[in-house]
């Protein structure tokens, strides 16, 4: 899990079903859903996300998708939502972990 710079959302990587959950990180450090569903983003079908960044400003959150051998880019707006952005491919297969800055 990860949280953007402000402290106002946190993101997990689901490997198995190829998502990514957002939540709203409360005054108190409690966390609700930004989707019922727990869903905030789809990575792709065999995609097997397993790792996640986001850039120092928060607007960014990066996604090494293991499965597909990629980095999906995704756009954090001001109430969490995230907006598909640019999928780099071709990464060795052991790649492992990522990191933003």
């Amino acid at each position: 899990m990860i949280a953007t710079p402000g402290g106002r959302y946190a993101y997990t990587a689901n490997t198995p079903n190829a998502t990514i959950t957002g939540f709203d990180i409360g005054p108190r450090g409690s966390l609700s859903l930004l989707a019922d569903d727990g869903v905030a983003a789809r990575t792709g079908t065999g995609s097997g996300p397993t790792d996640i960044a986001i850039a120092a400003e928060g607007r960014l959150l990066y996604v090494l998708d293991s499965g597909s051998h990629a980095i999906s880019a995704f756009h954090v707006g001001n109430d969490g939502a995230l907006t598909p952005g640019p999928v780099t491919s071709g990464l060795p297969p052991a790649a492992n972990g990522i990191a933003a800055r």
